[in-house]
C-alpha cells in the first residue's frame, strides 16, 4: 500500500499555519465571550445588516444625548448652586437692613450699609463664577464674566448717578442706572445679549438654562443691595431719618427681589426636573436597543465556552505533538 509522507520543513510550515488557525479561532471565541456578540456579524446576520446598523445607530446617539445630559445636569446643578449663595446672601442683608429701618442708633445703620456691601461684593463674585471654564451667567459668552469685578461694582455705579440731594433722588437715580440699558447693562454687565444654546438631550428634547446677569431678576437683587449699601455714604450728607428713608426703600427692594429670585430657582428646578425625566426614558431606550440588538448578534455563552474550550484542548495537543517532534534525533531513531 502506498505511503504519502511530507517533508521536515513543509510539515512545520503545516504545524505553525494549524497553530496560528487555532489561535485566531480561540482570539475570536474570547472576544464572543467577554463581549457577549458574535465576532463575525456579517457572516451571521448573511449580509444583511440594515437593521442592525440601524441599532447600533441609535445606541451611538443615545452615548451622545447621555454625555449632553450629564452636562447639562451639572451645569443646571451649579447655576442652582449658585442662586442658592445668592438668595442666602439677599436673606442676610434682609435680616440686617429692615432693623435699620426704624433703629435710631448710626452704628446700626453703619453696620447694615457695610454688610450690604459686602454681600453685594459676594452676590457679584457668584455670578461671576464658572462650571468647567464656562461662565454661568453670561448668556452665549461662556468665556467671558458677566460683571465687572465685585470690589469695581458700586465704585461704577457711584460714578454714574447724578448729583444726589435727598433720598429720593438717590433712591430713583439707582433704580434708573440698573433699568437703562445704558446704565447696567452696558457700565457693569459685560456677557452676551443673546441665550446660550439649548442642549439636546434626547429625540426632540431640548433643555434651556438662559439665567444671563441681566435678568430682571438679578438686577433686583442687586438694586436692593446697592441701596442698603449707599444709604450711609458719607458723599450724601443724609441725617438719620435720610438714611433711614433709604433703608426703607432698600428693604422694600430686597423683598420684591427674594420672592423673584425664588421663580427663577423654579425655572432652574423644572429644567433640572426635565432633564432627569429624559435621561430616564434615554436609559429605558437603551435597553430596548441592547436587547435588539442581543436579540440579532448575541453569542450564546454555551456554546461559545464549550468550542473555547474544544479549541484549547486542541491546542494544548498540538503544542505536545510540536514539543515531542522537536525531541527526535536520527540517534533515537535508529
Amino acid at each position: 500500500m502506498s505511503q504519502y509522507t511530507i517533508g521536515d520543513l513543509a510539515q512545520s510550515t503545516l504545524m505553525r499555519v494549524q497553530s496560528t488557525r487555532m489561535k485566531n479561532e480561540l482570539m475570536k471565541l474570547t472576544e464572543e465571550l467577554s463581549t457577549g456578540i458574535v465576532a463575525d456579524i456579517g457572516s451571521h446576520l448573511g449580509g444583511d445588516i440594515s437593521y442592525y446598523a440601524d441599532v447600533e445607530n441609535n445606541l451611538r446617539l443615545l452615548d451622545g444625548y447621555d454625555l449632553a445630559a450629564d452636562e447639562a445636569s451639572h451645569f443646571a446643578e451649579v447655576t442652582q448652586m449658585t442662586l442658592e449663595r445668592v438668595s442666602a446672601l439677599l436673606a442676610s442683608s434682609v435680616a440686617s437692613t429692615l432693623p435699620a429701618t426704624t433703629t435710631a442708633y448710626q452704628e446700626a445703620r453703619d453696620h447694615a450699609a457695610k454688610d450690604a456691601r459686602n454681600d453685594l461684593e459676594a452676590v457679584v463674585a457668584a455670578l461671576n463664577g464658572t462650571s468647567v471654564g464656562r461662565s454661568l451667567f453670561a448668556g452665549a459668552a461662556t468665556d467671558t464674566k458677566p460683571l465687572v469685578e465685585a470690589t469695581d461694582f458700586l465704585d461704577t455705579l457711584k460714578a454714574a448717578l447724578p448729583p444726589i440731594t435727598d433720598p429720593a433722588s438717590l433712591v430713583t437715580a439707582i433704580s434708573d442706572w440698573f433699568d437703562d440699558p445704558a446704565g447696567y447693562d452696558t457700565m457693569a454687565y459685560q456677557g452676551s445679549t443673546n441665550d446660550i444654546t439649548p442642549v439636546s438631550i434626547g429625540d426632540d428634547l431640548s433643555v434651556q438654562m438662559a439665567v444671563r446677569a441681566d435678568a430682571d431678576q438679578l438686577k433686583s437683587v442687586l438694586k436692593g443691595l446697592a441701596m442698603s449699601a449707599l444709604a450711609t455714604d458719607s458723599d450724601w450728607g443724609f441725617d438719620s431719618d435720610e438714611q433711614i428713608e433709604v433703608f426703607d426703600a432698600a428693604g422694600t427692594a430686597m423683598l420684591s427681589a427674594q420672592s423673584q429670585l425664588t421663580g427663577l430657582q423654579s425655572d432652574i428646578g423644572a429644567a433640572q426636573e426635565r432633564i432627569e425625566l429624559t435621561r430616564t426614558r434615554n436609559a429605558a431606550s437603551r435597553i430596548g436597543f441592547e436587547q435588539a440588538r442581543t436579540s440579532l448578534v448575541g453569542a450564546d455563552a454555551f456554546e461559545v465556552a464549550t468550542r473555547l474550550d474544544d479549541v484549547q484542548v486542541r491546542l494544548e495537543s498540538l503544542y505536545a505533538v510540536t514539543a515531542r517532534m522537536s525531541r527526535l534525533s536520527l540517534l533515537n531513531y535508529i
